[in-house]
């Protein structure tokens, strides 16, 4: 419930929710049978796998994580002085501590034509 809403509208689904709590809850188990659960997921276990599968993908993602490669304030696309929306990207994984920093605009437009992304 958000707290932006009127006044009666909050007492209204306040009353609700009372007065149609084992509904709602079974409602809630019912759905919870349906879908997957996601308590179990190893999240330990997906992160070593993608280390493993992708070495430089992840050694590049902890220099950024850890700080080790500056964070520029400025786009690096020529002729572009933009400050606003900066993005980071790796034009080769291989070389992780090659990072360009690109404006948003001119960061899909390098995708496009580096990657060769339509």
């Amino acid at each position: 419930m958000r707290s932006k809403e009127p006044k009666y509208v909050q007492e209204y689904w306040q009353k609700y929710y009372k007065t149609h709590l084992e509904q709602l809850r079974r409602r809630h188990r019912e759905y919870n049978k349906t879908r997957p659960s996601r308590k179990h997921r190893n999240y330990t276990e997906l992160s070593r796998k993608y280390r493993k599968n992708h070495p430089d993908r992840a050694f590049a993602q902890m220099m950024v994580y850890n700080h080790k490669i500056p964070r520029l304030s400025y786009c690096q696309f020529g002729g572009c002085d933009s400050t606003k929306n900066l993005q980071r990207a790796h034009m080769d994984y291989s070389k992780p501590l090659e990072i360009l920093t690109f404006c948003s605009r001119h960061h899909s437009l390098i995708d496009r034509v580096y990657r060769g992304v339509d």
